[in-house]
């Protein structure tokens, strides 16, 4: 596992650990850690960030989602990136983009049907 570590643009920042046989989004999902992403193909550009340190492994990417000047300037799409070592990204929005689940808790009041095949959960969050 490979520490991966997200400055954005207002200061924040986030971490979390990616397996080298994971691209960049799949790694930040599996600890649920939602980073902006769209095609997952290497095409839009939608999970573009630099990479300040450390090394990935890229697979194809468009030519349209990074130029050859910004693959110059260490540019990367996180969702064909898969890291061969800790890894430290800058991205040029802020971090209201991502969704980081906040730890705590809560209580499941009521579980019902909702279809044959599904439930609906009703929970109480505990404020942190």
């Amino acid at each position: 596992m490979h520490k991966v570590h997200c400055t954005f643009l207002d200061g924040k920042e986030i971490s979390f650990e990616c397996d080298a046989t994971d691209d960049l989004i799949a790694g930040a999902n599996l600890q649920n850690v939602v980073l902006p992403a769209y095609c997952m193909q290497g095409i839009c550009g939608t999970c573009k960030g630099k990479l300040v340190s450390g090394e990935v492994d890229m697979g194809d990417v468009d030519p349209a989602a990074i130029t050859p000047e910004e693959a110059e300037d260490d540019h990367i799409l996180l969702c064909q990136a898969r890291p061969t070592s800790d890894v430290e990204i800058e991205f040029e929005y802020d971090s209201d983009r991502v969704t980081v689940p906040e730890k705590g808790g809560g209580e499941i009041l009521e579980v019902g049907p909702v279809s044959p095949s599904g439930n609906v959960y009703h929970l109480v969050l505990k404020a942190m």
